[in-house]
């Protein structure tokens, strides 16, 4: 009986792992580590950022749980009083978390320090390590635009939240379009945390709008590029965005975006960060670049995949 019982608790063991090794493979499926990682690992060498840990799904969300029950408490007595409207105080603890200084100097000046170095490298390579690698991929497909002078290169931010670029190139022109309560929420960390902040950003502009509103996104682009000139590079930057839109606002802002370009015959760059619409999984880059097509852009000049929400990154140029 005993060499039964052994038996019997082996298989069911082997049964039970085997169900959940089945279980975590398909959430990882879901994003977008159907290949073990492979892909994650080449987009990791290539951006030069470490993968995040290959955890179990409950272990993500009991981290995003913690630190969502946590922001209460780490701005209790911030007078900038930020919401998480759209995950965005989140998105910014997450990026000081992952090294930018900017957004470690908007944080409240006491209870930031658990998130200081060297306590910052004991974190596991969760959610921030996630965001610090689109983040990077972005700074770098940003990179040789924005080494243009300054009078031939705007950037149009969707959906900004509270990145912190602007900072980080202020002699760039940098348009922040966002809902209402974000733009105000945001002038407001930046007026309180003024004296914290290594740069300024003198060129930086607020522009606020309701993006799922497909009647005002031709008027949005127009007011965020007025007197832009022809031989001004436009880059139009997506992060994270696309994800919470309707379907439909978010093909027609690709659109709009590409349709003032080509009306006004200016070269314009597509950057990118985020879920494109109608593609489901990180390893379809043709149904990206059909899409992108579809909308008015050109081939893929470069493309990554990633796990997670924002999984598609990649840089398009405007088809002329």
């Amino acid at each position: 009986k005993m060499k039964f019982y052994v038996v019997f608790l082996f298989l069911l063991r082997k049964r039970i792992g085997g169900v959940l090794f089945d279980h975590w493979r398909r959430e990882w499926h879901r994003r977008g580590m159907a290949d073990g990682g492979r892909q994650l690992q080449r987009a990791s060498e290539i951006i030069g950022v470490a993968a995040p840990w290959q955890a179990p799904k409950f272990i993500w969300k009991f981290a995003w749980r913690l630190q969502q029950r946590s922001l209460p408490w780490l701005h209790r007595n911030d007078e900038a009083a930020p919401g998480n409207t759209c995950v965005n105080l989140q998105i910014l603890w997450l990026k000081a978390l992952g090294g930018d200084e900017i957004a470690y100097a908007m944080l409240p000046q006491k209870t930031k320090r658990i998130v200081a170095k060297p306590l910052r490298s004991f974190y596991p390579r969760l959610h921030h390590q996630n965001v610090l690698m689109r983040s990077r991929f972005l700074d770098n497909a940003l990179q040789p635009h924005l080494e243009k002078k300054e009078s031939q290169i705007k950037v149009c931010s969707f959906g900004a939240g509270f990145c912190t670029r602007a900072f980080h190139y202020p002699h760039i022109e940098w348009i922040e379009i966002d809902l209402p309560t974000v733009i105000h929420q945001k002038k407001a960390l930046i007026k309180d945390r003024h004296d914290f902040l290594p740069n300024a950003a003198p060129k930086l502009k607020h522009l606020s709008a309701n993006l799922s509103d497909i009647s005002s996104i031709d008027h949005v682009i127009d007011s965020a590029l007025e007197r832009t000139h022809k031989s001004t590079c436009v880059v139009f930057l997506f992060e994270a965005l696309l994800i919470y839109l309707p379907l439909d606002a978010a093909i027609h802002l690709l659109k709009a975006a590409a349709r003032y370009a080509h009306s006004r015959q200016i070269d314009a760059i597509l950057v990118f960060a985020d879920r494109i619409p109608n593609v489901s999984h990180v390893d379809q880059e043709a149904a990206v670049q059909s899409v992108l097509l579809s909308t008015g852009w050109s081939p893929l000049l470069s493309y990554l995949p990633k796990p997670g929400l924002a999984r598609h990154m990649g840089v398009a140029r405007l088809a002329l």
